[in-house]
């Protein structure tokens, strides 16, 4: 699971991902969440000194600005602990790095900005090491439940699990 951040003055979510060059380089840069964006992850094509594999230059697409064509790359981002070798969009119009609605066919996403949460993968909402009334130590662990999406325990042990990535 890892954390987000709520920007409050543009309402827009940002999480914490890590671009992985050929080389083996990791850079850690902020990525915004935009659920219009249908892909993995997009970057500015001056920001991309990676060494990736280009796989097209001339790739169609259609966005909030209307119809362009862009480069694809295969890219290798490690987001959650886990590193991910997927299809990169890279255009000279693209303001920021960006990932898509991808991500949430495998990770999933919680926003509660009331209660402050906001995470991206496999979530634990509370996570006491220790139980002060009784004194021992506590282990919470993940359980696999048949449903796809699911909330099992109690109010002091909430688990969220996305079932449908098994990496």
């Amino acid at each position: 699971m890892i954390q987000g951040k709520f920007d409050e003055e543009t309402n827009q979510l940002f999480f914490e991902i890590s671009l992985v060059a050929a080389d083996g380089e990791v850079i850690f840069a902020d990525a915004l969440l935009d659920t219009g964006f249908s892909g993995w992850l997009a970057i500015n094509s001056q920001d991309l000194d990676f060494n990736w594999l280009l796989v097209d230059d001339e790739y169609p697409m259609k966005t909030a600005r209307g119809e362009g064509t862009f480069n694809i790359y295969i890219g290798t981002v490690q987001i959650d602990g886990q590193e991910f070798n997927i299809p990169v969009v890279a255009g000279d119009e693209i303001p920021e790095i960006i990932i898509g609605m991808e991500w949430l066919k495998t990770k999933r996403l919680v926003v509660d900005l009331a209660a402050g949460i906001l995470t991206l993968g496999f979530v634990l909402i509370s996570s006491p090491n220790r139980n002060e009334a009784t004194g021992h130590d506590i282990k919470l662990t993940p359980i696999e439940i048949p449903d796809n999406s699911c909330e099992v325990g109690n109010l002091n042990h909430r688990f969220y699990a996305n079932l449908s990535n098994k990496n």
